[in-house]
């Protein structure tokens, strides 16, 4: 944006689907917190410990199931580039031990995985939690009721390199890059917190002018009302500091 150019801040922050909404209900994609009050490390990366196979046990999301045999594997990262033969349209299984920090009391628990090529299945501690197709899209799971802080929690990952998904792109990749691509991450989040915030900018024909939209939703506790602080900064480092409530 030039210097001289002006920039409007419009604010949209809504608890539910507002009425202009589509009825798709829209996935949660909460920001990924800086810090979280009484938390050391709200965000902590999952890369080290991975296991992976391409022959998984039936119900190898049983809790006990021994992978001391299966693979050490990097993650982020695909297993094909690692020495792997990853099978097309075969469920492969990924499975790590991970501590939850004692500080993540009371907080929701979150797992974030940035790309998982193309179809995932997660069990948390042997429990389905949700699937996932869609191979560079960032998605979360609430696996808050499913841990306990301070204690291990095994997370277990079904991975299937769908040919016909609309997320396919081993076809492009010329080799079957089934697997975690891209960051996984640990999150603690309070319990009232966004559920998502996007920014657009629309610029003028001139391209000197633009309006800045941001759209938030939020899960409130206790009250159906909320107070979300904006801040923008501009080129120089000075803060411009907007808020608007949020209301169910």
């Amino acid at each position: 944006m030039a210097a001289a150019g002006v920039l409007a801040a419009v604010g949209k922050i809504f608890t539910a689907a507002p009425a202009s909404a589509s009825t798709m209900s829209l996935p949660q994609m909460p920001p990924l917190p800086e810090t979280v009050s009484g938390v050391g490390a709200p965000r902590i990366p999952l890369t080290l410990g991975w296991r992976w196979t391409s022959t998984p046990p039936a119900s190898f999301w049983t809790p006990g199931t021994d992978t001391s045999t299966w693979d050490a594997i990097s993650v982020p990262g695909e297993p094909a580039l690692q020495g792997k033969t990853v099978p097309s349209n075969v469920e492969c299984a990924y499975a790590v031990r991970v501590t939850v920090p004692a500080d993540f009391a009371n907080r929701r628990v979150m797992l974030r995985f940035d790309g998982v090529s193309n179809f995932a299945r997660l069990w948390v501690n042997g429990t389905a939690v949700r699937t996932h197709d869609g191979g560079f899209t960032t998605w979360y799971a609430d696996i808050t009721s499913l841990v306990a802080p301070g204690q291990v929690a095994v997370v277990t990952l079904g991975v299937t390199d769908r040919p016909t998904s609309i997320a396919a792109q081993s076809a492009y990749a010329k080799h079957i890059i089934g697997g975690i691509l891209r960051d996984v991450t640990l999150v603690a989040l309070p319990q009232a917190h966004l559920t998502r915030l996007h920014a657009d900018t629309t610029f003028d024909a001139s391209y000197t002018d633009a309006t800045l939209t941001v759209t938030a939703a939020g899960a409130l506790t206790g009250s159906k009302n909320g107070t979300v602080d904006l801040a923008l900064t501009d080129p120089t480092a000075e803060r411009s500091r907007s808020s608007r409530p949020a209301s169910g």
